[in-house]
């Protein structure tokens, strides 16, 4: 048993941690902003297209080559699920010959998704998701391909 006249050194290493209360608030404050940070982080990079910026979404068009009238029929992956993305067809010229909205399927792959080849060209097939559901989202391009009408 310690006497009374001898600091008890369990309190005096105690006291040497012993934060103040401004003391106990900064730390607070930071573990509070370094941990929201984290998680803001998180989440904005979860909105983001996967693959750093770019995009690992991919669309192929089947059949291809074909021939004029053909019903064209696209596949692939990666996109995000609960945003439906607008399909954009350009001729050889560059020129806007059909586009239409499709939706997405489980998993972010595109789902019956079709149209029908025009006059014999090649055309870029191209795939664009809005950046996110808000209001004033931005269209990405996701994903390209080339079809050959013969």
């Amino acid at each position: 048993m310690a006497k009374k006249n001898q600091p008890n050194k369990g309190n005096q290493i105690a006291r040497a941690y012993m934060l103040s209360f401004p003391q106990l608030l900064t730390w607070a404050v930071i573990f509070a902003f370094v941990g929201g940070l984290t998680v803001w982080t998180g989440l904005a990079a979860s909105n983001r297209p996967p693959g750093g910026g770019g995009s690992t979404a991919t669309v192929t068009a089947a059949p291809n080559p074909t021939t004029p009238g053909t019903q064209v029929y696209l596949t692939g992956c990666g996109y995000t699920v609960a945003i439906p993305a607008s399909v954009k067809v350009l001729n050889s010229a560059g020129s806007l010959v059909n586009s239409f909205s499709q939706p997405m399927g489980a998993g972010g792959c595109l789902s019956n998704g079709y149209f029908l080849a025009g006059s014999a060209d090649t055309y870029t097939v191209l795939m664009y998701q809005k950046s996110s559901t808000h209001k004033n989202a931005t269209d990405v391009l996701k994903a390209t391909t080339t079809l050959t009408v013969q």
